[in-house]
């Protein structure tokens, strides 16, 4: 914020001028306080220690604690009055304090907020339909597939809810900037960014994921309903249970994609069109628009959870004839650790290499919901959190093939599009879930034509971190087009970049943050010397005194009145240090009253500890 530096360096003037103006303030209340019974010196040897006022110093401090731990065995005590213990006490928390204040701050490199309106770079209500679908899958699929961190670009906020705890696992997992983001999301606004954190009324995009593994049949929603398994005669068959869609997909073994492995998955997910009429060109339905004539309501947004369900049923071979020479056994894992849904077990059975026997196949699930909307939001771009949202539709676009798909129905229209390189669509699975890819290796020992083999299946685990990962990758193309859409619209400005008038700017500057001393101790210690300090002026620095200050003309003037007392045999003496050894000093009396109390003008010197000699503060005296 501005004026950080100012108040970084303002403690160093407190601490230059801080104890002095401290001091001088309890000076009077010290001269006023030495003139009742209660709070005066108990002997002259105690005023003279308040004369040097002590009490204020690191040496005072020192010689005090020395005096009430080491003078023991003398006849009179040498220890400091209560009066200078009250006088000190004020004094050495602010001389502590004030170290503390500076240790309890620094300055370091932040950004402060601004009154300009930022540029930002990302997607917005205008533009946010402006490009091909299938483009934007194939983009999508191309991030996911090649396991590319779904990283929000530039400054990289990723807003919470305002009403989410600080402990939920948003605020735990994501940091001020630079977030990828995680395998699940609850309710994130990912808003257009820009080169610093922004706070403001934006345009963006809420989504909310999550994905489980099923290992009962019955706790699928759309695959609990399915038909009986189907023939494996062609690598894709569909059909629809109610108002859900069920796709089968079939990897056989003896293939180029992988010529030791199999694969089916059953996809079940609804397709979620709304209103009364749709044709084929229709597709707009799938957007975040009503393109539809006879729709009645908008997409499906926040409100609803859209499910998306996947049965995977695998197998492997670790001898296949072709594999030669043979890869080490060690190098095969074909075991399912956990996750088996026992009720598909051997649905599907595929042929074996040499098509002579049947292999039936254990089935792992994972189930996801999924929800997303577009519209407006307040955000703080430094406490991460948003509030306000307000959903919106999208501009509808002339071409119906142009839009921004939804998150809910991207995801299935690209998990099954096939690794780019050989085909196969299970081989996407493993990259986006960071497990091992298959292996390249000889035929038949030839050093030219090469096989792929699987020499692990995908666990039900891994299969719910690729599912995850495509609904993270999906969520930052379709806000900011990838990092590297991001980082091409930066430098051709291509349309995507936009000011927002109601949001602003956080610029680089020295901000104040904590120090390695928590504040509440320096602001504690000065809380309790502010209360001490103006209770005693309150209390006693308004009332009428002798003088002042006890200064030097006061102790002249006690001296004087004391002087056929003291005799001072041991010379030289120059200090009030060298007055300790004076024993006549502890018997002459300590309270600064009237040696005349019966008389009027009166006379104020030291006098015997006594309520009757105490000054009367409408008296005059001379």
């Amino acid at each position: 914020m501005a004026g950080s530096r100012t108040v970084y360096y303002s403690w160093f003037i407190l601490g230059v001028v801080g104890l002095d103006l401290g001091e001088y303030g309890l000076l009077g209340v010290e001269a006023s306080m030495l003139m009742t019974t209660f709070w005066s010196a108990r002997d002259a040897w105690h005023v003279i220690l308040h004369g040097d006022h002590s009490w204020s110093g690191l040496d005072g401090w020192i010689d005090a604690i020395r005096a009430h731990f080491g003078d023991l065995s003398r006849e009179h005590k040498r220890a400091p009055s209560r009066l200078w213990w009250v006088l000190a006490a004020p004094s050495i928390m602010l001389f502590v304090t004030l170290p503390l204040l500076g240790l309890s701050m620094e300055l370091k490199p932040d950004y402060r907020k601004t009154s300009e309106a930022p540029n930002m770079t990302g997607r917005n209500k205008t533009n946010f339909d402006d490009r091909s679908q299938q483009a934007t899958l194939a983009a999508a699929h191309s991030a996911w597939s090649l396991a590319a961190p779904p990283r929000v670009p530039a400054y990289g906020i990723v807003f919470g809810k305002q009403t989410t705890p600080s402990n939920a696992s948003i605020f735990r997992h994501f940091s001020a900037r630079d977030n990828t983001l995680l395998l699940s999301a609850d309710d994130i606004f990912l808003a257009p960014q820009t080169s610093a954190p922004f706070t403001g009324e934006v345009w963006g995009m809420v989504v909310r994921y999550h994905c489980k593994i099923v290992q009962e049949l019955d706790e699928f929603i759309i695959l609990s309903r399915r038909n009986k398994s189907i023939p494996l005669s062609q690598p894709l068959t569909s059909y629809n249970v109610d108002d859900d869609r069920i796709d089968v997909h079939y990897q056989p073994m003896n293939s180029s994609r992988n010529i030791n492995y199999a694969a089916v998955a059953e996809l079940g997910y609804s397709e979620e069109r709304y209103g009364d009429t749709f044709s084929h060109y229709q597709t707009a339905t799938q957007c975040y628009f009503n393109r539809s004539e006879g729709a009645t309501e908008p997409y499906p947004g926040l409100a609803k959870n859209s499910t998306l369900e996947m049965a995977l049923w695998q197998t492997a071979t670790d001898d296949h004839p072709l594999v030669s020479p043979p890869l080490d056994p060690d190098t095969y894992n074909l075991t399912l650790e956990s996750g088996t849904i026992a009720d598909l077990s051997g649905a599907y059975k595929v042929p074996s290499h040499d098509q002579k026997s049947v292999i039936p196949m254990e089935a792992i699930g994972v189930q996801c919901n999924s929800s997303s909307a577009v519209g407006t939001a307040k955000v703080n771009g430094i406490t991460s959190r948003y509030s306000n949202f307000e959903p919106t539709d999208t501009p509808i676009t002339q071409n119906v093939f142009q839009c921004a798909p939804r998150l809910a129905l991207a995801v299935p229209n690209f998990i099954f599009t096939g690794d780019l390189v050989t085909g196969s669509w299970s081989e996407d699975f493993f990259t986006a879930a960071d497990a091992p890819r298959s292996i390249f290796t000889s035929m038949l020992g030839d050093s030219v034509v090469f096989v792929l083999v699987r020499s692990t299946l995908l666990q039900a685990e891994q299969l719910g971190i690729a599912l995850a990962r495509a609904y993270s990758s999906t969520a930052v193309q379709l806000m900011y087009d990838g990092p590297q859409g991001y980082a091409l619209g930066r430098v051709l400005y291509d349309g995507t970049n936009s000011t927002y008038e109601n949001v602003t700017d956080y610029r680089p500057d020295l901000v104040l943050a904590p120090g390695v001393v928590p504040p509440a101790l320096p602001a504690t210690l000065l809380i309790i010397w502010a209360i001490i300090s103006s209770y005693l002026s309150i209390r006693y620095g308004f009332l009428r005194r002798w003088t002042d200050t006890l200064d030097s003309f006061s102790m002249f003037q006690f001296g004087g009145d004391l002087a056929d007392e003291v005799k001072i045999k041991k010379m030289p003496v120059y200090s009030f240090k060298d007055l300790r050894d004076v024993e006549q000093l502890t018997k002459l009396p300590g309270l600064v009253g009237d040696m005349r109390p019966g008389f009027s003008p009166g006379h104020i010197t030291l006098v015997s500890r006594m309520p009757a000699n105490e000054a009367r503060r409408t008296k005059k005296y001379v």
